[in-house]
This record gives C-alpha cells, structure tokens and sequence, in this order.
C-alpha cells in the first residue's frame, strides 16, 4: 500500500485557491449548479457551460454612463453591431451580428434585431439588407431575422466600423444600415406582431387572376403591410391603405394572357419569392409571358 502524505492537504489547498475571493453564498450556488449539470449528458454540460461563461463575462462589466446619465456606448437606430448572446430560452447561442432598432438612452438594454446568413425566400419579416462592408462581417450574414427581436444588454453589444468611402477604404464608426430599410423593418413588425397582410396575401387572397401590370411594381409593393385594401374588377385596380399611411395608393392590374388556377398563380408568387436564382429568373418569366405584352 503506498501512502502519499499531504494528498488532501493539497486538494485543499486547491479548492481554496479556486473559490478564493468568491462570497460563500455564490459558492453555495455554484455547487447547486454543478449538481444539476451532473443531470445532464456530457456534451450537454459542455453546452451549458458555455452559455453560463458567456453571460458571467458580459454581466461582470460595470455599466457607464455619461454626465446626462445617459447609458453608454450610445447607438443608433439601424446601426449594425455584434452581440454576444447568451441562448438563454429562444435567445441566439454566441456572436451575432444584428441591428439595432431601438436605442434607449436611459435605459441598459437595447432593442436589437438579429442578422443571419439563412434565407429561403424573401418575406416580410425576414428579407435580405446586401453588402453593409462592416469589418468582420461576412456578406452573406446581411439577413435580417424579425422573429429574433429582442432586448440585449449593452454590456453585450460591441460597436463596428463600416467601409464608407469606396475610394479610401477606410473604416469608421458607426456601422448604419441604409434608412430606406427602416420602412421594411416597420412593414414587417406590423405583419408579425399585429398580423396585418401584405399587399402580396391581399393579391394571393382576394384577386382572383389579377396581377400588377409591371413586374417592378409588383416587387415594389409586395410586403407593405395593409391596414385596408379593395380590389375593383371593373376598372382593374388594387386600392389600399398602408398600415400607418392616411392616403390611399392604387395599383394597376391585368388579367393573364390565359387563364390559371389559384394554385398557378400562388406557385407563381412564391417562385418570384424565392432566392434560388434559377427559380426566381423561371418565375419571372412565367409572369412575363402570362401578364405583359407589347401594344400593338
């Protein structure tokens, strides 16, 4: 049998160093912690313990405000920042890139969007914002995610340079999304959250064959979300009103070239909504044979 002398002295001594400085409640804590994770599998511990280290290394920051006891760093809306989430409940797991919508001065948290390289089709709620040259920032990761909307702390939102003159090449701060996306932004909230329809579902819905004229002019209007909306068969047009808009605004319509089903024609909107090149140019396509032609 071999003894070693001085073994748990040791381990002590290794113990004391680990929690040196830490209260004893938050030790306590800590054991609770490790007991649950032994519930666990080990790739699951893993998982969990890297959330925990990344919302510990986020929340030990002191908050800082300047003379007006306004929450620093300030942001601006639409600026394009990085986050580190935590994946606490349907919160993102680790950095993202997102946008910020909403940025309360007196407040620690920040209303933020999040950014995401996935997209299947184009909609009102998930669209893409192109190249935003922001340093580190991939150009495919310009995806904006409505669903992901949320509150973050400031503690966890770093500020980015973007590329803002061609020419030199120099990158500055802040990184801003163009404001001609803001109106999206607001279209698509007003599809998620109050669950209004867009012109695309009205058209989809209510208008039989009849589709725009111009093609353009379909992509143009497609997500503005609506609050009231009529189509006149007898004189072809779509009147509607946006959801936040006092004005009416009126689309001209047509009738196919030949007549298609309803299925033909949801087939139809959801090939020119997607991103898959090949399927949007056939879609586009099928639209131009079935709906514009030269006046003789």
């Amino acid at each position: 049998m071999v003894i070693v002398k001085g073994g748990n002295r040791k381990m002590s001594k290794k113990k004391n160093d680990l929690f040196k400085g830490v209260s004893e409640e938050a030790i306590e804590i800590l054991k609770e912690m490790i007991e649950e994770l032994k519930k666990v599998s080990g790739e699951d511990q893993k998982r969990i313990a890297r959330k925990l280290k990344s919302f510990v290394k986020s929340d030990i920051k002191e908050e800082v405000k300047d003379k007006n006891g306004d929450f620093q760093p300030s942001f601006q809306e639409l600026e394009i920042v990085s986050i580190d989430y935590t994946g606490v409940g349907t919160e993102l797991n680790n950095k993202h890139y997102g946008i910020v919508f909403k940025a309360y001065k007196k407040r620690g948290a920040v209303m933020v969007i999040p950014l995401t390289s996935k997209l299947k089709e184009q909609l009102p709620m998930k669209f893409n914002l192109g190249d935003l040259k922001v340093e580190g920032m991939p150009k495919n990761e310009s995806i904006i995610d409505l669903s992901g909307m949320g509150e973050v702390s400031r503690k966890r939102i770093k500020k980015l340079k973007q590329q803002e003159n061609p020419v030199t090449k120099k990158m500055e701060f802040p990184a801003l999304a163009r404001a001609k996306f803001y109106e999206k932004i607001m279209n698509g909230i007003a599809v998620t959250s109050i669950g209004l329809q867009t012109v695309e579902d009205y058209l989809n819905s209510y208008g039989g064959q009849l589709m725009p004229e111009k093609l353009t002019e379909f992509f143009e209007h497609r997500h503005k979300a609506i609050s009231e909306a009529r189509v006149d068969k007898q004189t072809k047009e779509l009147i509607y009103y946006e959801w936040n808009k006092k004005h009416q605004t009126t689309l001209k319509l047509m009738e196919p070239l030949k007549p298609i089903t309803r299925t033909e024609k949801y087939q139809l909107i959801k090939g020119l909504r997607s991103v898959n090149e090949h399927e949007k140019e056939k879609a586009k396509k099928t639209y131009k044979e079935l709906y514009i032609y030269e006046m003789n």
